[in-house]
């Protein structure tokens, strides 16, 4: 504590008492604002979490089977520059993948809700084809998030101009969506262990199934059992376990 000054030492009684009650007064307001402050961001995602909700609703009443989160991983088929040598390390060589018109025409509109989010991952070769699907299936492209891909060791990518260290996951959206919460966005780069031949990160699940928990949600080109809360489809998608 500062020792008192002549200044205070001269001032009367009643003098500090004033200012102390001031100072006092100040700081309760200060406290007051900056509760005000705090509780904003906590009203605003109580209400977008009510959206959210009747959002869902809406989407359960329809009378088929509809999704306002829609999670895409294509089989895109990359053309190597030698048939004869570069077939070996084709994606091809793990799961189907069709010709881009084929993906294009896949009746995606049928199941996705009126308003609707499309998450449609992608490489960084893909991207034209990627947004070329997008739009086919009814979407409009809106942003995009990068996966940072973590390799063991000194581990690399494959590919031509650069090796691939990171994939990239689009969103569009159909209709009037409810986006996340001001502040309660995720960051727009996700980095996280590479798993299996195109298995997509638990982050990408997570951030969807946080902003999004009772929107009814399908992943397309799914590869096993569906996801716990999820639907499936896709030449590898597995039936739910009993």
């Amino acid at each position: 504590m500062a020792r008192p000054t002549m200044f205070d030492e001269a001032m009367s009684g009643a003098e500090r008492q004033r200012r102390y009650r001031e100072r006092h007064r100040k700081r309760l307001a200060k406290e007051r604002r900056t509760a005000r402050k705090a509780a904003k961001p906590n009203a605003k995602a109580l209400a977008r979490q009510k959206r959210e909700a009747e959002w869902a609703g809406r989407v359960l009443a329809l009378p088929d089977r509809r999704y306002g989160i829609l999670f895409a991983d294509p089989g895109w088929r990359y053309e190597p520059w030698s048939r004869q040598t570069g077939m070996d390390r084709a994606a091809d060589n793990h799961y189907f993948c069709p010709p881009l018109d084929e993906i294009m025409r896949l009746d995606v509109q049928s199941i996705s809700a009126k308003d609707a989010v499309l998450f449609l991952c992608a490489t960084a070769p893909m991207l034209p084809d990627a947004l070329t699907v997008m739009t086919a299936w009814g979407f409009a492209y809106k942003t995009h998030a990068i996966w940072v891909k973590q390799r063991p060791g000194n581990g690399r990518g494959t590919g031509y101009w650069f090796t691939g260290e990171h994939e990239l996951l689009l969103v569009g959206t159909r209709g009037k969506v409810v986006p996340p919460a001001m502040g309660t966005q995720a960051r727009s780069v996700f980095t996280a262990p590479v798993g299996r031949h195109s298995e997509k990160p638990e982050v990408f699940y997570e951030m969807i199934e946080r902003h999004w928990p009772n929107t009814p949600k399908i992943e397309l080109n799914r590869r096993g059992p569906p996801r716990p809360g999820w639907d499936a489809w896709g030449f590898e998608a597995e039936p739910t376990a009993a």
